[in-house]
């Protein structure tokens, strides 16, 4: 015969003296038939006791100690390097968190534990009250700064890489293809945009943002390169047409730049800007090629000829 235990079906819980199956028990290796003596619901009670008395103990005053003894590694450790635990006599567990840790990542590489554990979690998330419970604390814990604090720098590290990024494009894809949430969030930027304060904060974020050095290089280049474009030449070409075909707005145009040129020192710096421009070696060069070219037409050759008749007929006159 075989010197294995054999698991019987029920079992008698030595609390409240019931029979019932093994599943309604927690194991315990040390025993004969590896189970505990209490049943599941009757060993919570035990433990909601131990820690009631312990909590009422330490409430009168019971002196905490700073080192403690390792039941694992049987080291003198701080009590810092222990985890509280209000079913113990000072609150906290018997082996120090390295034990403890070990022990948990030995449980973890049996085979099935990890699917196990996540069938069970997934049973138990799913409870009413499981699910009101985890609210709660999740409500009340990401009250503390601290956390609140931890919580935004991950979201913000998380929302820089590219899947964060693509996720978030995904939710507002979502969210704004529902006709009503588009409306409201239209409307609350709107009504955001619009207040005085908002006005104001923007307005100098706005000035500051604009005078820095490398903003302004920035837009200058994208400006260069976005007046070289075709579309854009073409699109100015179209605006400038149909604009200035009113008479009013060529009259108000003709009337600024008049108004523009007779003003203090502009004369000067455009005498100033015309000089340097000119000294420029792809300015001369473009000109000569420009005047050479502009030569060989033959209106200007009959223009040229005609004035050089003129000219002769006045030295003429003269003599």
């Amino acid at each position: 015969m075989s010197s294995k235990p054999i698991l019987r079906q029920n079992k008698e819980c030595s609390g409240c003296h019931r029979f019932l199956q093994k599943s309604e028990f927690n194991k315990d290796n040390k025993r004969k038939d590896r189970l505990s003596i209490y049943c599941k619901s009757c060993q919570s009670k035990i433990q909601k006791k131990y820690a009631e008395q312990w909590a009422k103990e330490r409430s009168r005053g019971l002196e905490i100690p700073k080192e403690k003894e390792c039941a694992r590694c049987h080291r003198i450790l701080p009590s810092t390097q222990f985890v509280k635990s209000k079913a113990n006599k000072f609150g906290l567990t018997p082996a120090c968190k390295e034990c403890q840790s070990k022990r948990y990542k030995e449980y973890m590489k049996r085979p099935g534990v990890k699917k196990r554990i996540r069938r069970r979690q997934k049973e138990l998330y799913t409870l009413p009250e499981v699910k009101l419970k985890r609210k709660k604390y999740r409500r009340k814990h990401n009250r503390i700064p601290e956390v609140r604090r931890r919580n935004r720098e991950r979201s913000r590290e998380y929302a820089r890489t590219p899947e964060g990024k693509r996720k978030q494009r995904e939710y507002r894809e979502r969210r704004l293809a529902i006709p009503e949430i588009r409306e409201r969030e239209r409307q609350r930027k709107k009504e955001y945009a619009h207040r005085p304060e908002v006005k104001k904060r923007f307005k100098q974020y706005l000035k500051d943002y604009l005078s820095r050095p490398e903003v302004i290089e920035r837009r200058k280049q994208y400006l260069k390169e976005y007046m070289q474009r075709p579309e854009t030449k073409e699109r100015i070409r179209k605006y400038n047409e149909k604009y200035f075909s009113n008479p009013d707005n060529l009259a108000k145009r003709r009337k600024y730049v008049r108004d523009y040129l007779q003003r203090p020192g502009v004369k000067k710096r455009i005498r100033r800007y015309r000089k340097q421009y000119y000294k420029r070696p792809d300015v001369k060069e473009k000109y000569h090629d420009y005047y050479m070219e502009h030569k060989t037409r033959p209106e200007v050759k009959e223009r040229n000829r005609v004035h050089q008749r003129v000219a002769v007929k006045r030295k003429r006159r003269k003599r």
